[in-house]
């Protein structure tokens, strides 16, 4: 045996692990496609109706290293970081099915045990996020989608209590932990539209409606072709000239992508700038740990310049013999 084949199995070994857990979650409706039920977060129905029913996707998201591989590593560490934090211990627990609705179904994260709360468990869902979603759920609370998430897994385990523990790596900062209670309202929700849309669209077969395809979701989603059609391919119009090269696809979403992340953190700068203003005051200078802040207010004198020349921009001229 060479050194090479023990990390061949290994991979081997994590491939069937993934493809089998893949295979279970089309069986029913788990955690996280609940918000998918209602078209809110990264997914909508029909992308859920195109995963359940085993619709092969036009464009397969990769298995390998990304946000959730990157999750699915740090679990463990978050796990112990919350239960420090919270003195609450953290329990491994396998697949839950709701006991009348067996399509309804949720592997948690952990099962929590306060010592506050003796009687019932709790069920902890764990989140590893980019800086700019971390800050923003730091400011804004959980989003939606997190909420319909939690819902859907306190009713499937029947438990009235849960928490949600959030890491950031790329920040020098200590997990965010959220405790929720049970809302029999939401979870009553979750709970019809589930069944409804297990029995209208996956044993019923009847596609759900497509979004809008400017949603900005249609872009990258890995069913986008069999569902908005050929013209999601090109924005030529009739009798174009213009070349199409589907490979720059992805590196095209990729810099819209950044470019819209750039923009949130643009604005979340602004919101601490502006914090910081107020709670410095009449003072213009802070020691603050490590930090030094500095605010100085300052005034824009207007000057008079004489006008450019206006010259042709010829990027794209050809050159003249």
């Amino acid at each position: 045996m060479t050194a090479s084949e023990p990390i061949a199995d290994t991979v081997a070994s994590r491939a069937a692990e993934r493809e089998a857990f893949l295979a279970a979650r089309r069986q029913g409706i788990g955690g996280s496609d609940a918000s998918s039920l209602f078209n809110i977060g990264w997914g909508c129905r029909r992308r859920l109706w195109y995963d359940k029913t085993g619709v092969e996707p036009d464009y397969p998201r990769a298995e390998g290293w990304g946000p959730l591989r990157r999750g699915q590593m740090l679990e463990d560490i978050v796990a112990a970081e919350y239960s420090e934090m919270t003195g609450r211990a953290v329990v491994k627990r396998a697949a839950f099915t709701h006991p009348q609705h067996p399509e309804l179904r949720v592997n948690i994260d952990r099962e929590i045990h306060s010592p506050h709360r003796p009687a019932d468990s709790g069920y902890l869902e764990i989140k590893v996020l980019g800086r700019e979603t971390f800050h923003k759920t730091s400011r804004e609370g959980l989003p939606e989608d997190y909420r319909l998430q939690h819902a859907h897994g306190l009713l499937v385990t029947g438990f009235q209590w849960g928490a949600f523990c959030i890491l950031s790596p790329e920040l020098y900062a200590e997990p965010l932990a959220f405790d929720l209670e049970r809302d029999n309202d939401l979870c009553e929700l979750v709970r019809e539209a589930g069944v409804e849309f297990w029995s209208d669209c996956v044993v019923g077969g009847a596609a759900p409606e497509r979004l809008d395809a400017e949603d900005h979701r249609c872009g990258s989603c890995e069913y986008r072709l069999s569902c908005q059609g050929e013209h999601m391919l090109s924005f030529n119009k009739p009798g174009s000239t213009v070349p199409f090269d589907d490979s720059l696809r992805p590196l095209a979403l990729e810099y819209l992508n950044r470019r819209e992340l750039v923009k949130e953190a643009k604005e979340l700068l602004d919101e601490t700038a502006e914090e910081l203003k107020a709670r410095l005051g009449e003072r213009t200078e802070v020691l603050a740990g490590g930090s030094k802040i500095l605010y100085r207010a300052y005034s824009v004198k207007e000057h008079t310049v004489r006008a450019h020349v206006k010259r042709p921009l010829n990027i794209y001229a050809e050159k003249k013999r």
